[in-house]
């Protein structure tokens, strides 16, 4: 394979160079005629391939297919001598001047040949060295899950060669964004951090800059913006000193992300258009094409859909050919979920947008399976399973359901983001524990200083009598109080003790708890689903209608879970919130007459219920508003429903449901009717100790009174 590779690239190389070496024209620069002349009068056949190797070094960047020639006839002169040591260097410069030029797999063959030889000759700094340029090219080549491999090879050799500060910053800094570009963001933060902690230790600006560049973007894609934002502006701060202009304009457009991220869209406008018209001067496509997809989200967020589509195509047009793969899946993963919003929301061109949104995403699926970018699949594939349930495709829905839950369950937990802060507050307290130390020590210092100062100007033995009797009393003292505060201290380290496991189990409860409601609510989108899948082809008009309300009530259900998981109180909602999202599932459900329906919700944004409430009057609205769209609006082309919730009395709450349509019939008795859904309502009121009536007047109403509180000695 290797021989195979290394004749056709010689063979190109003599291609486009002939067959008489090489020409003036090739080499302007002095220092490389010097190279030239240095294998023309080498002394010996060692110094010729050194001047050959060093030649091939010196091109990479001017000519890489010169670069590329000289290597192999390096490699060619050291197998003719049988050089082991000096074969390797030269394979190792060939596999990453390949890997350069992005021909991957006959670089790492040339690299992992270089490897072998070194390790058998036991030259541990050179097989450093070769696994260095192997995980660079993964890194540089976007091959995140080999990179993590090869950087983590790489640190394993800490205890068998001396690696500088420098370079261990940089494997950490790559290390980081390989991490981060899969979603394992708390990885990711941990190698930020330690590269962090050696460039401050090195006084390195511009590398502490792109940290916190980098720290800011993980930040931001677990949507912390107000950390996010501490960092850019940081790292804003620090090439404002230096005068870096492109990476000043680099981070404005961050900002203007961060503002995005707060929901101040204002404010992300004006860095963004700042960023756009700077970045047009100096020609900086890749923030122009950063800020245009932005801008683009600011008007998907005002539903300005013709606008929002304007700046995502333009970004699609700006961004170049030989692009990095996640900026493409960025650009292309916007543009679908703009589609998949104008497919749900218009009803022009409805299903032309959704079949898009479905392209698109197929498309940034398969980008992100090839180079490992688990959390934009996961955007992927939940734009999938929505365009595909609104296309009426739900078997191709389902799959791509349980594919977003299953990436979803597999990337950051809220435990894992926990640990990421826990990790920066340690880092933080340690660098003011350092500041504090290398004060008080500087204090004690000049001290020290004065104090002989002092004592070499008086030289009176009066004086060092009383300092003597002062030091004694002080020690004495001074023992005394450590008795005291170590009696003291063990007292507060049982105390801590004992508080850090209370918080821990309190921490480790609220998540278990928490995913308990993220699982119930997805196992109940599950059967939402496949109740859904149910009733297609089902010819029985009431056997539908029995599955949809059987949905019905399983969706009402799973909000609440869903709310709860949310949540930073598990243990009550905002009833506001949930009878407005619960209106709308039932209207999505009811689509056939939803049209026709004009809501009127008079809820209070302040009342929270508990789950023993919340559950029960959940499925008492889902029961009374699924009558209303079913019998209500018969023979009418409009009407409206309404549903009050406020306070009765001081201990009470009275829920009214109602509509204007055909009323109820004058026979109902509520006591003796068989309707499966108002004897649920009926059972489910005296759950909650509460009370039913109804009227009939211009339309149906029902009114449900129950307590703020349920009396547990009654249930």
């Amino acid at each position: 394979m290797i021989s195979m590779v290394r004749t056709i690239t010689s063979l190109l190389l003599f291609l486009f160079m002939g067959f008489n070496g090489f020409s003036s024209e090739v080499i302007q620069n002095e220092d490389l005629d010097s190279l030239l002349l240095k294998i023309e009068s080498a002394t010996s056949e060692k110094n010729r391939f050194e001047a050959l190797l060093e030649i091939s070094e010196a091109l990479e960047e001017e000519n890489m297919d010169t670069a590329v020639y000289f290597a192999l006839s390096a490699e060619t002169l050291a197998e003719k001598k049988n050089w082991k040591l000096q074969s390797a260097q030269a394979k190792r410069q060939i596999g990453w001047l390949l890997c350069t030029k992005e021909y991957l797999d006959s670089g790492m063959a040339y690299l992992n040949e270089a490897k072998e030889i070194f390790s058998s000759l036991g030259e541990d700094q050179e097989t450093f060295t070769t696994q260095l340029h192997r995980a660079d090219a993964y890194s540089m080549l976007s091959k995140n899950k080999e990179a993590i491999e090869a950087y983590v090879d790489v640190l394993k050799y800490e205890s068998k060669v001396e690696i500088q500060d420098s370079i261990q910053a940089l494997i950490f800094n790559n290390l980081g964004l390989a991490y981060q570009y899969t979603g394992s963001f708390d990885k990711a933060l941990e190698y930020e951090l330690k590269s962090l902690k050696i460039k401050e230790r090195l006084g390195h600006q511009s590398g502490i800059a792109r940290t916190h560049d980098n720290l800011g973007l993980i930040y931001f894609e677990i949507k912390d913006y107000e950390k996010a934002m501490f960092h850019y502006n940081q790292g804003l701060a620090i090439y404002k000193e230096l005068k870096d202009t492109i990476n000043m304009l680099r981070r404005s457009y961050a900002i203007g992300g961060g503002f995005y991220g707060l929901g101040k869209y204002e404010e992300a406008r004006l860095y963004l258009e700042q960023a756009v018209e700077t970045a047009e001067k100096y020609n900086h496509i890749p923030t122009i094409v950063n800020a245009y997809q932005v801008l683009g989200l600011i008007h998907l967020k005002k539903d300005e859909f013709e606008e929002a589509e304007k700046m995502l195509l333009a970004a699609e047009e700006k961004f170049p050919k030989t692009g990095p793969p996640r900026m493409l899946v960025f650009v292309k993963s916007n543009l679908s979920v703009l589609y998949l919003n104008w497919g749900t929301d218009v009803k022009t061109n409805r299903v032309e947008h959704l079949t898009k949104a479905a392209a698109l995403s197929k498309e940034t699926e398969e980008i992100c399976q090839e180079n490992s970018l688990l959390l934009m699949q996961k955007k992927s594939t939940e734009v999938l399973y929505k365009a595909y349930k609104e296309l009426g495709q739900y078997e191709k829905a389902l799959d791509y359901s349980i594919k977003y839950m299953a990436l979803n369950d597999s990337l950051l937990t809220e435990q894992k983001q926990n640990a990421m802060v826990e990790m920066e507050e340690k880092y933080q307290a340690e660098k003011k524990d350092l500041e504090i130390d290398l004060l008080s020590k500087d204090k004690a210092i000049k001290e020290i200083k004065l104090v002989n100062g002092e004592l070499e100007r008086e030289k009176q033995q009066r004086l060092i009598y009383v300092l003597l009797s002062v030091a004694v009393l002080i020690a004495l003292l001074g023992l005394i109080l450590y008795r005291f505060y170590n009696q003291k201290r063990k007292t507060n380290k049982e105390l801590v003790a004992q508080n850090e496991v209370i918080l821990k189990q309190k921490e480790e409860n609220e998540t278990l708890l928490k995913e308990i409601h993220h699982r119930v609510k997805n196992n109940m989108q599950i059967i939402s689903s496949l109740l859904d899948l149910q009733s297609r082809g089902k010819q029985d008009e009431s056997a539908v209608a029995a599955i949809q309300e059987g949905q019905n009530r399983v969706q009402a259900m799973s909000l609440i879970h869903e709310m709860l998981y949310q949540n930073e109180n598990m243990a009550e909602i905002n009833i506001h919130d949930y009878i407005h999202k619960l209106f709308q599932q039932i209207l999505q459900l009811n689509n056939h007459i939803g049209q026709k329906i004009n809501p009127k919700i008079n809820v209070a944004s302040n009342i929270h219920l508990n789950l023993d409430i919340a559950i029960p009057l959940g499925l008492i609205l889902t029961e009374l508003l699924t009558n209303s769209f079913k019998y209500a609006f018969q023979k009418m082309e409009k009407g409206e429903i309404r549903v009050d919730l406020k306070p009765q009395n001081e201990s009470e709450y009275v829920l009214e449901v109602s509509d204007n349509g055909i009323g109820l019939p004058e026979d109902l008795d509520v006591g003796k009717v068989k309707s499966l859904g108002l004897r649920l309502v009926k059972t489910l009121t005296k759950q909650i100790q509460g009370s039913m009536g109804y009227k009939r007047n211009e339309g149906a109403l029902f009114h449900i009174t129950f307590p703020k509180e349920i009396k547990l000695n009654e249930v």
